[in-house]
């Protein structure tokens, strides 16, 4: 699969993994994240956003922690918002009688594979491109996920 039709994904992913080993209290919680991502991806794209801090914002050249500041700061709002958002807005639905939940552009997301209580009932439907669905399998199967 080309690297850059699944990096946006990863990008999310590696945001919302971040988050979660970097907070004690988080705005939205994935626990398979990492996994997902592998500790060689994970490790990557830390090196890769650190070097490339500068191009987030120039003062970040000399920062003692230009990856947090670019995580915090451009990565993972609007992952993290967007999830917990949905979140909320499902378990509404759920308990409103709602029963089916599709995923369009569901990259890698893994709420499928860690649903709360009030979504086991529910019938989840993930929708991507076939290069990223594929590629998402192969993730979670060598993740043991």
């Amino acid at each position: 699969m080309n690297d850059n039709k699944k990096m946006t994904a990863l990008v999310s992913l590696f945001a919302l993994a971040y988050h979660r080993e970097r907070y004690g209290v988080t705005v939205y919680d994935d626990p398979l994240s990492k996994r997902l991502l592998s500790e060689e991806t994970y490790s990557a794209i830390a090196e890769e956003m650190t070097k490339g801090a500068p191009f987030f914002d120039s003062r970040l050249k000399d920062d003692p922690e230009p990856l947090r500041r670019v995580v915090d700061g451009f990565l993972s709002p609007a992952p993290l918002a967007r999830a917990a958002f949905c979140a909320q807005s499902l378990e509404t639905a759920s308990r409103l009688g709602t029963t089916q939940y599709v995923l369009l552009g569901s990259g890698f997301d893994t709420f499928p594979y860690r649903q709360p209580d009030w979504a086991k009932r529910m019938t989840i439907f993930e929708v991507d491109r076939p290069e990223v669905i594929e590629e998402k399998q192969k993730r979670l199967s060598q993740s043991g996920i």
